[in-house]
């Protein structure tokens, strides 16, 4: 089962063409996401 990040965007969040897939991690600092942008199908 995956970790629930209760500070983090929720998959499928989308932000200007950017969708987040899922959360990297998170660290002291800040929240890494794996995106996909539409655009350029990456």
């Amino acid at each position: 089962m995956a970790p629930t990040y209760h500070h983090a965007l929720s998959p499928g969040t989308v932000i200007e063409s950017y969708e987040v897939s899922h959360v990297l991690g998170i660290g002291g600092f800040g929240v890494t996401y794996q995106c996909h942008h539409a655009s350029y199908s990456r």
